[in-house]
């Protein structure tokens, strides 16, 4: 890729892709408990304890919460409500320090206030979400789901811009600064239950993270020239004479990532825009002098990182960050030339032998040598190295951006070539002996369907078709290597297959035989044992008269695909005396040798079986899918005591129909 500019892709862990005037994420830290909120927040009483109790609230870190309070938190005795949105929002890998605001709500039938402040610096007439990230800990019951919360904006004299109560994980209320004001108080109530609903059964616990209130607005959204919206990352060379362009694009009707509902937004009516950049992944970000047109172009002469968004609003307010709606970042990375790179070869090498190579400090490479070599990965190599090919190899290595330096490392190779003896073409899934001249030691290569590496011969069952090369060194030290292709006639082995009950029942009994083979199958020829033959591949079903004394039947399908290649199986048919499935109605298990055991009997040929028993209190103590896993009376180790127990058995009979019996079986002891 010499002369261009090359890139790589990945996301960007960013605290807050939006400008945020308020921004409450109860901080980070790697203690179990943070700071408390100041005491005019909040109605709750502050707790260092990891469970608060009724009124209070706690400060955890999310790892805790993850680990911990997620399964079992305090009171907690059911699956979280949507833990989905727990794990995706409340544990997001870049904030997995932070801390969250946990809550004990528990027998407080009072409004409450769950947090208040005042926010300040905002811009008359533009909008703004009041939002908070709020997630139930304790399942829902049939009297109580948890409390609804109101989300209120009031002025500073006292008028209520939004006042919005709603019920879910999350939550967010819009609001529109009246003209010259630019304060508000925004607070979260916890409303109480209803009147009809006791305290008592509406355990009430539950999390807070993200109390936020932003910009609401026209949505910026950049992307890198000539590529997809998806791209994060571009790459460019310090030493580039093309210019880094960025482009915008702004987004009137969108899907609110809150409220999770479609809004149309008005257009701005002198919008501004302004390219900003962070040279701290994200912390802080000033704005780009003379950046201030919807499409941003620089080159970049310094090596650096640094990421780029663009912040747009009305020009009024443009420089006021808290009035302006921000878009998605992309990492810019001026690279310089690689330095500190090494290169280097196994030479000398005796022919016959792999040449290697190897480089290291660059993002990526390009090789080119004598007879027409070329490689693009760090370290290529040459099988089998003749002495042709001696001489210079040189490499490019770029950084990720594009620039480059040239190097080149001299390769000498000795020895005498050799040639290979007849090559041979077996079927996938056979094998072939190979031997070797004769010598002081060997090396077989490839190993992959290899008996062995280091003997004269050697056993090769190849997957695929190969060229085995062997290196044979003389008592002097010499080596030469001679080479043999292994041709695979058929891409999928052939292997024969019966599909069909290991049973049949005296006197009388019909048999279902299915082809399981796999491979490219062209030719069937089945022997059912019972003097009958076919060469279908659905053969179906075979009739056995079950002569006195006969104990099994050997049923031999042989196939063959259209290379020729074959392979033959037998399955056994065992002869049974009673095929008629039943439960004992008791069962012993004192260890006597009769009648220990409780299990469906002669199930033979039930296919789908499902054997399952309950105590008299509807508990599961024991269940199976095997015929031949019975039930010994315990449960987890534990004797269960003597009394009735229900059983429920379901499976398909050898006609493919469904069964469901159920009935009581006694356990003695």
């Amino acid at each position: 890729m010499a002369g261009n500019a090359q890139r790589r892709y990945t996301l960007i862990p960013v605290r807050i892709p939006y400008s945020a005037a308020l921004n409450e994420t109860f901080g980070q830290g790697s203690a179990n408990v943070g700071a408390p909120l100041k005491s005019t927040a909040t109605d709750f009483k502050f707790t260092s304890n990891l469970c608060p109790l009724p009124g209070e609230y706690t400060i955890v870190n999310k790892s805790i919460c993850s680990t911990w309070i997620q399964p079992k938190f305090c009171n907690f005795h059911g699956p979280l409500k949507n833990p989905a949105y727990w794990d995706n929002y409340f544990f997001r890998p870049e904030d997995s320090s932070g801390y969250v605001m946990y809550v004990n709500n528990t027998h407080y039938n009072s409004r409450r206030i769950l947090y208040t402040d005042t926010v300040s610096n905002l811009c008359g007439g533009s909008a703004y979400h009041f939002f908070a990230s709020i997630i139930y800990t304790l399942p829902p019951s049939s009297t109580c789901n948890g409390p609804d919360f109101t989300f209120e904006v009031l002025t500073l004299s006292g008028m209520v811009l939004q006042s919005y109560r709603a019920k879910d994980v999350d939550y967010s209320s819009k609001f529109i600064m009246p003209p010259a004001e630019s304060k508000c108080i925004v607070t979260i109530y916890v409303e109480p239950f209803p009147s009809t609903v006791p305290t008592v059964y509406c355990p009430s616990e539950f999390a807070v993270d993200d109390i936020q209130v932003i910009p609401f607005g026209p949505q910026p959204t950049i992307n890198i020239a000539g590529y997809d919206s998806l791209k994060w990352v571009i790459g460019t060379c310090f030493q580039s004479t093309t210019p880094v362009v960025l482009n915008s694009a702004i987004e009137y009707s969108f899907t609110d990532p809150f409220s999770r509902l479609t809004n149309t937004i008005h257009a701005l009516s002198n919008a501004a825009y302004q390219w900003e950049k962070s040279n701290d992944y994200g912390l802080s970000w000033s704005d780009i002098p003379g950046a201030s047109n919807p499409t941003f172009s620089q080159i970049f002469s310094t090596p650096d990182t640094l990421l780029i968004r663009l912040r747009i609003g009305e020009a009024a307010n443009i420089s006021n960050k808290n009035c302006s709606m921000v878009s998605n970042i992309i990492e810019v990375q001026v690279d310089d030339a690689p330095k500190n790179y090494t290169i280097a070869s196994n030479s000398p090498v005796c022919a016959g032998q792999n040449l290697q190579f190897n480089a290291e400090g660059g993002a990526s490479y390009i090789w080119r040598g004598p007879n027409g070599f070329f490689d693009n990965i760090a370290y290529p190599h040459i099988s089998n190295a003749s002495l042709k090919d001696s001489g210079t190899y040189y490499v490019w290595l770029y950084s990720w951006g594009g620039c480059y330096v040239k190097d080149s490392v001299h390769v000498v190779m000795i020895g005498t070539d050799v040639h290979g003896g007849a090559d041979t073409a077996i079927c996938k899934g056979r094998y072939v002996k190979l031997t070797a001249s004769k010598g002081e030691s060997y090396i077989w290569s490839p190993a992959a369907g290899l008996s062995s590496t280091n003997n004269i011969t050697t056993i090769a069952k190849p997957e695929v078709t190969t060229t085995y090369t062997v290196k044979v060194t003389d008592k002097f030290g010499c080596s030469d290597t001679a080479s043999v292709i292994i041709s695979i006639l058929n891409n999928n082995e052939v292997k024969a297959g019966i599909a069909a009950t290991g049973y049949i029942c005296r006197a009388y009994d019909s048999v279902y035989f299915a082809d399981n083979s796999t491979g490219n199958i062209a030719k069937w020829q089945w022997d059912f044992g019972n003097g009958q033959t076919s060469i279908a591949a659905k053969p179906g079903v075979q009739n056995y008269q079950v002569q006195a004394g006969k104990n099994s039947y050997a049923v031999k399908l042989t196939v063959a695909d259209s290379t020729g290649c074959t392979d033959s199986t037998v399955h056994i048919l065992n002869v049974v005396d009673n095929c008629y499935i039943a439960v004992p109605n008791a069962f012993t298990p004192n260890g006597d040798g009769v009648n220990d055991y409780l299990y469906p009997i002669n199930a033979y040929k039930a296919t789908n079986l499902l054997f399952n028993v309950y105590n008299r209190l509807g508990e599961l103590v024991f269940t199976t899918t095997d015929m031949n896993n019975k039930w010994d009376g315990r449960r987890l180790g534990a004797e269960q005591s003597a009394g009735a127990y229900i059983w429920i058995l379901q499976y398909n009979d050898a006609a493919g129909k469904k069964v469901f019996l159920k009935g009581t079986t006694i356990l003695i002891r």
